[in-house]
């Protein structure tokens, strides 16, 4: 089911539990391409078995990245909040099913 949602936040609700959901980040970088990445879709749990909530979120790059995209914005949040970027880059790869030796930092699969 698509249920086209663009506002900055989606919260899923009981009824959607056993559903499937993913996330699509659609951006335009600085050369002005248009880009789009989308999620594994993930099933969703029961409130209080693995509730989340989806934020519109502006692109952003961990010092020393060559690209600014969805995926360094997942790696930068956490290491702002203290993650090493190690670890942050790990679980950003595991939830989204991204093969291990991918370096977030420097992938534009876009280009």
């Amino acid at each position: 089911m698509d249920l086209a949602v663009s506002a900055s936040t989606f919260m899923v609700g009981a009824a959607r539990v056993g559903q499937s959901i993913t996330v699509t980040a659609s951006y335009t970088d600085l050369a002005s391409h248009t880009e789009s990445v989308t999620s594994a879709a993930k099933s969703i749990s029961a409130p209080g078995n693995g509730d989340f909530a989806v934020t519109r979120l502006n692109p952003s790059a961990p010092i020393g990245a060559s690209v600014v995209n969805p995926l360094t914005s997942l790696v930068k949040n956490p290491i702002d909040l203290g993650v090493s970027p190690n670890e942050a880059g790990t679980i950003a790869k595991s939830v989204l099913g991204i093969a291990a030796a991918i370096d977030l930092q420097h992938c534009d699969s876009w280009t």
